[in-house]
């Protein structure tokens, strides 16, 4: 849908097929391409990349597919002077649903779309929670699907009979009207039934120094119910130690989110090719 539109304006598109950092900035400054889409796996590597290319021509970049972390989003407007800018929709959207429209916060992902509704409920009891308040966005709007073919009860899950379509996605109003997306619903961790959002210990882990990427999801415990896990990437010649990781949080951040389930040092985060955590492999390998 992105692109139709862009060809109906009678713009030129250049597609890339998995596509690494070089190729991107070499594709900007061949074609002269004014505006990017990509994902913030590729975005995070283009703000690291040698680069000798010209992008004069790049006015502005679009993030989707995967929460934006500000850290990435702030070392690529400081490295290349661009703002970047989030969307959001889903395949059950047809593509997006809402889209940021001038610089703000770079986490958000902006303001509905005309004639779409939205609004961001209590999962449990279906009630419409105030501005700032955690629960599951839904959305109303000529863009949701009919269904799932061939599955009516899939349908039914997610498609109430007033019909709203339930995301499975939390987020919340921000204090200017923005929406804020901050993970799954099912991957919501309970710690002493205290609910914790693995993003919002993710992202601060982005802020140590000596950490590359990282994903946290949550374990059994007896005692607890669930504690926190980290897996973690090292930056490259770090030498910092697992207990260097668990003080770090238990320094900053409530006993809830502190990582009594351990931290795990890997080469590399599984993702999609959009950049989702695939949080099962993790949970597999925990």
């Amino acid at each position: 849908m992105v692109h139709l539109g862009v060809l109906q304006d009678g713009g030129m598109i250049v597609s890339l097929q998995q596509p690494n950092p070089h190729q991107c900035l070499q594709a900007i400054d061949t074609y002269g391409i004014t505006r990017l889409y990509t994902v913030p796996s590729t975005l995070k590597h283009l703000t690291t990349a040698d680069s000798g290319y010209d992008l004069s021509t790049l006015e502005s970049v679009y993030c989707g597919a995967a929460p934006l972390k500000r850290t990435i989003a702030a070392a690529f407007t400081e490295r290349f002077g661009i703002q970047v800018y989030q969307g959001y929709g889903m395949t059950e959207t047809t593509g997006l649903t809402h889209v940021e429209v001038e610089p703000g916060d770079p986490t958000s992902v902006g303001v509905l779309l005309p004639n779409t509704e939205g609004k961001i409920t209590d999962p449990h009891t279906g009630d419409i929670l105030p501005d700032g308040d955690r629960g599951e966005l839904c959305i109303k709007g000529p863009q949701v699907m009919k269904g799932y073919h061939g599955n009516r009860n899939a349908t039914l899950d997610v498609i109430d009979q007033d019909g709203w379509f339930h995301t499975g996605d939390l987020a919340r109003v921000s204090g200017d009207g923005r929406i804020v997306v901050e993970g799954r619903l099912e991957d919501v961790i309970r710690c002493r039934d205290i609910p914790v959002f693995p993003a919002e210990v993710e992202n601060f882990l982005q802020n140590h120094p000596d950490v590359e990427d990282s994903a946290v999801i949550g374990v059994p415990d007896t005692q607890s119910g669930e504690v926190l896990k980290a897996f973690v990437v090292k930056s490259n010649g770090s030498t910092v130690s697992q207990s260097d990781i668990q003080e770090f949080v238990e320094a900053n951040l409530d006993t809830h989110k502190h990582l009594r389930g351990g931290v795990e040092f890997l080469d590399q985060i599984p993702r999609s090719p959009t950049g989702q955590i695939i949080r099962w492999v993790l949970k597999k390998k925990a």
